[in-house]
């Protein structure tokens, strides 16, 4: 049986620049740039770009984020396909059908065109068949950020755990957004005071990855500076699914931390595409937006790496 081949779109730099409406001509520049690169290892089964790699405004009113919100999600399918359909013109999927028999668009809908808003949104995955240039599954981020400083718990629309499970005929594919992945990191320690929100969701994803057995993972991070963000969580989840051969996340590299007491020599490009993928992934590099930060950073390693 042949092996999996991936092929990443890595964007160097972010997806889009703070203050644009929507990306959609980026995107699509940046797409076409991988698509015609040297380095394009023939027709790859899957191409996967980052999460968020095409971004919409969406007028949400009624539409809620939080928890039990799923019921929610195909409301949001119909403008995100409207978007796919002007990233992937006639001429895009031309070349398209050639290169990859499925491509992974991250595409994030938007009340706002600030960065990391508060506000209610959605991160979606939609699956593009490579042959037809249409969209043939849609998934998305169902496990939501939490913490002090941003908390999606009460803002994230998300996707329904079963559609993280992709089948075709004998292939069977796990499709994760963002912090999805971490549903297959270390438990910790369990509530006393009953279970949880983000309990009940990873025991649900669990118990669907596993009777799924998938052969390959796909992973749809928005930024990734540190070959350490992801590596535990992969860890985890190839001890939980050992069915797993091939795995990648989609990788926009930016967002390292502003203070400079976090930044170490660790944080490169290439120490991050080591880490977040596994069997025959190939890596195609294309421009971003520039990041401020990595800028600085770069400067800073020059002297202390």
């Amino acid at each position: 049986m042949a092996k999996t081949k991936i092929a990443r779109i890595v964007v160097d730099g972010w997806t889009w620049c703070e203050g644009q409406v929507d990306n959609i001509t980026d995107a699509r520049r940046m797409l076409v740039k991988a698509l015609k690169h040297k380095g394009w290892p023939g027709r790859v089964d899957f191409g996967v770009t980052p999460g968020g790699f095409v971004r919409i405004p969406f007028r949400f009113d009624d539409v809620r984020g939080g928890w039990g919100s799923e019921c929610d999600f195909e409301r949001l399918i119909h403008p995100a396909d409207v978007a796919i359909n002007q990233l992937l013109t006639n001429k895009v999927k031309e070349q398209l059908r050639d290169k990859a028999r499925y491509l992974t668009v991250g595409i994030d809908l938007n009340n706002t065109n600030e960065k990391a808003s508060k506000e209610t949104h959605a991160e979606l995955v939609a699956l593009v068949d490579g042959k037809s240039g249409k969209v043939v599954h849609w998934t998305g981020k169902s496990y939501p950020t939490t913490g002090r400083d941003y908390d999606q718990s009460r803002t994230l629309v998300q996707a329904p755990a079963e559609s993280h499970c992709f089948r075709k005929g004998k292939q069977r594919i796990l499709i994760l957004g963002c912090h999805d992945l971490h549903m297959f990191g270390g438990r910790g320690k369990r509530s006393e005071k009953g279970r949880t929100y983000k309990e009940a969701r990873k025991d649900e994803m669990l118990v669907l990855a596993m009777e799924l057995e998938p052969q390959v993972v796909l992973h749809h991070p928005h930024t990734t500076y540190s070959p350490r963000i992801w590596g535990p969580a992969w860890g985890h989840l190839r001890t939980l699914l050992p069915t797993v051969a091939t795995y990648a996340s989609g990788i926009s590299f930016c967002g390292k931390p502003l203070c400079e007491k976090k930044w170490n020599c660790h944080q490169t490009l290439e120490r991050v595409l080591k880490s977040t993928a596994q069997g025959l992934v190939f890596d195609i590099v294309v421009p971003g937006f520039p990041c401020p930060v990595e800028q600085r950073w770069r400067k800073w390693a020059a002297s202390n790496c």
